[in-house]
C-alpha cells in the first residue's frame, strides 16, 4: 500500500494554539515546549508600597497585578472611672505669717573721766572707748498653721486608645480579567467563573492576606477633690535677736566701783501671731496623682489566598489559568507558580467541547487534546495496477487479469484513517476533478465508514472510484470529527499499461548463432595473445 502526500490546508479552528497545531501532531510538542507554555511568574514580588503585573500566558500583557501596602489607624477610644472615695492624711500644707523687731544703729560718747570714758548704761557706771559704736540688727519671728491635706471624692480615671498598624497585599485582576481567590488548589476554573466566551463572571480582587500589630495603651491617674483641715487655734511666734559689746580695754584700775571697761547686751523681740486659718474644700476634679503610661501590642494575621483562578485575554481570546501566591511576614506578596490551558475557550467551543478549555488550580500548563486536530491518514490500495480485475479495459474482450491490457479507467480505492472516539465523525467529497463511475461518467467520491477493522484505533472510511490513465485525478475531502473540520487534499495519476508483446526479442536460433559467435571471437583473441607472448 501507497501512502499519499497529505496537505492540511484549512482547520477551522481559531486562537493562539491553533495556529501551530494546524500543522499536525507533531505540532503538539512544540506548542507544549513553546516560549508561552513556560510562561511563569515564580519569584516576582511585589514589596510594601510596590505594584507588580504578573504574565501568565508570556505574551508581555499583565494578566494579573499583585500589590502590597501598609496602614495605620485608630480603632478605638474610652475612659473608665473606678471610685475611690475620700482618703484621709494624705499630706500637710502651711499657712504662716511673719514679724520683725529692728534695732537701729547707734553711737554712743562717753564722759571723759580721769582718762577714761565712762558710760551710763542702765546697768551702772562702766568705762570704755571714747564712743560706744552699736550696728543694727533684727529679730524676725514666723507663726506657722499646719493643716492636713484629705482626698474627697477620689476616683481612678483611665484612658484608653487602640491603634492598629496594618500590613496587606492585594491581587487585581488587570484589565478586563477576572479572577478568584482561594485558600488552596484542585478547584476549576471553569466552575469558579465560567467558561462563555470572552471575559466575564464575578470578582476582580481578593485580599491575599495581612499582618497587623495592635497597640493597646492606657494612660491612668488619680483624681478628685481636696480639703484642707487647719486647727482651730491661733498660733504664735517670737524670735529675739541679741548684740553682745565688750569686754572693752580697761583704762583704770577699778575705783568708785566703775568697771575697768564695757561689757553688755542689747536684745530685740519680734512676736508673730497667726489667727486661726479656716478649713478649705476644693471639690475639683484635680489630677491627684499619675498619670502612669501603659502598652500592650497583639499580632494578628490571616493569608486567606494562597491561589488564584484567573480568566484572561489573549490575542482576542479567552483563557483559563491561575497563579500561586505566597504571603510574606513582611507584608510582601509573591507569585510561587502560575499555569494556564493553552486551549482557549473560543476554540473550545468552536470544537464542540467547551470543557477543553478549563484547568484545575495547581494544574501544569498544557494543551486540551481537544484542540489537537486529529491525525488522519489517507491511503490509496494498489494504486495504478495494471491486471487489477476492477480496471475498466479499452477491449472488454481482453483478460481483465493481463498486464499488457490497455486500460480506460484505472480502479481506485481511497482510505482514510480517522481516529476512534468522535461522536459526529463524516469524510466527505469537497471536490474533485477526473473521477468518474463504473460507466466512466463523472462522479464524486463517496465515502463509507468500515470501522476499526484491523484494531490499531483508526476507523477506515474508504471510497470508490475511477480515474483515466496519464490523466489522473485531484481530490479534496473533508473530515468533520466533532465540528472540527481537517481537509486533506490527494492526487494520482497512472501511466497506461504497456503490451510486451509488441517489443522485438531474439529467437533461440538466434541466440544460439549469438553464442557461437561470441566463443569464436574470445579463441581468436587468445591465440593471438599467445603468439605475441612467444614473439617477444
Amino acid at each position: 500500500m501507497k501512502t499519499i502526500n497529505k496537505y492540511l490546508q484549512d482547520i477551522k479552528i481559531d486562537g493562539l494554539s491553533a495556529k501551530l497545531l494546524s500543522y499536525s501532531a507533531m505540532a503538539t510538542a512544540f506548542v507544549v515546549s513553546g516560549p508561552d507554555a513556560n510562561a511563569q511568574c515564580t519569584g516576582e514580588s511585589a514589596m510594601i508600597g510596590e505594584s507588580i503585573g504578573l504574565d501568565i500566558d508570556g505574551d508581555g500583557v499583565d494578566d494579573v497585578l499583585i500589590r502590597a501596602g501598609n496602614t495605620s489607624y485608630l480603632l478605638g477610644a474610652t475612659t473608665q472611672t473606678t471610685p475611690i472615695g475620700n482618703v484621709a492624711s494624705v499630706g500637710t500644707v502651711q499657712v504662716t505669717t511673719m514679724a520683725t523687731a529692728m534695732f537701729t544703729a547707734t553711737n554712743i560718747p562717753g564722759f571723759p573721766y580721769n582718762g577714761c570714758y565712762l558710760f551710763s548704761l542702765g546697768t551702772g557706771a562702766l568705762a570704755g572707748p571714747a564712743t560706744l559704736i552699736i550696728p543694727s540688727f533684727t529679730a524676725t519671728a514666723t507663726a506657722i498653721a499646719t493643716g492636713v491635706v484629705n482626698y474627697t471624692n477620689a476616683f481612678y480615671q483611665t484612658n484608653l486608645t487602640t491603634n492598629i498598624n496594618v500590613n496587606y497585599a492585594f491581587v487585581t485582576a488587570a484589565g478586563a480579567n477576572q479572577i478568584v481567590g482561594l485558600s488552596a488548589t484542585g478547584s476549576g476554573v471553569c466552575t469558579l467563573i465560567d467558561s462563555a466566551s470572552g471575559v466575564s463572571g464575578t470578582g476582580t480582587s481578593s485580599l491575599v492576606g495581612y499582618s497587623a500589630t495592635i497597640f493597646y495603651n492606657s494612660i491612668r491617674g488619680v483624681l478628685g477633690g481636696v480639703q484642707y483641715d487647719f486647727p482651730s487655734v491661733s498660733a504664735t511666734a517670737t524670735d529675739v535677736a541679741t548684740f553682745a559689746y565688750g569686754p572693752a580695754p580697761s583704762c583704770t584700775t577699778t575705783m568708785g566701783g566703775i568697771a575697768p571697761g564695757i561689757q553688755f547686751t542689747i536684745s530685740t523681740i519680734a512676736t508673730a501671731t497667726l489667727t486661726p486659718v479656716p478649713d478649705v474644700t476644693n471639690a475639683g476634679p484635680y489630677l491627684l496623682a499619675g498619670p502612669a503610661s501603659y502598652q500592650n501590642t497583639a499580632m494578628l494575621s490571616n493569608n486567606p489566598v494562597t491561589q488564584v483562578a484567573v480568566q484572561f485575554e489573549s490575542g482576542g481570546e479567552t483563557y483559563n489559568g491561575w497563579v500561586s501566591l505566597t504571603y510574606g511576614a513582611d507584608g510582601s506578596v509573591t507569585c510561587s507558580g502560575s499555569g494556564y490551558q493553552q486551549c482557549s475557550i473560543e476554540t473550545a467551543t468552536t470544537a464542540g467541547s467547551a470543557a477543553a478549555s478549563c484547568i484545575a488550580v495547581g494544574e501544569a500548563t498544557s494543551l486540551s487534546a481537544a484542540c489537537i486536530p486529529p491525525v488522519i491518514n489517507p491511503e490509496l490500495s494498489d494504486p495504478c495496477a495494471c491486471g487489477n480485475p476492477n480496471n475498466i479495459l479499452e477491449d472488454p474482450n481482453e483478460d481483465p487479469n493481463d498486464v499488457t491490457a490497455s486500460v480506460a479507467f484505472f480502479a481506485e480505492i481511497v482510505t482514510i484513517d480517522v481516529p476512534v472516539g468522535g461522536t459526529v465523525v463524516g469524510v466527505t467529497d469537497a471536490g474533485n476533478t477526473g473521477i468518474f463511475d463504473a460507466s466512466g461518467a463523472p462522479s464524486n467520491a463517496v465515502f463509507t465508514n468500515n470501522g476499526d477493522t484491523n484494531g490499531d484505533g483508526f476507523e477506515e472510511w474508504t471510497a470508490d472510484f475511477f480515474h483515466a490513465p496519464d490523466v489522473g485525478y485531484t481530490l479534496t475531502v473533508s473530515v468533520d470529527i466533532d465540528g472540527v473540520i481537517t481537509e486533506l487534499s490527494i492526487e494520482n495519476s497512472c501511466p497506461q499499461c504497456i503490451d510486451i508483446s509488441n517489443i522485438p526479442t531474439v529467437g533461440e536460433w538466434g541466440l544460439i548463432m549469438l553464442g557461437l559467435l561470441m566463443s569464436i571471437t574470445a579463441i581468436v583473441g587468445i591465440r593471438q595473445r599467445r603468439e605475441e607472448e612467444v614473439t617477444a
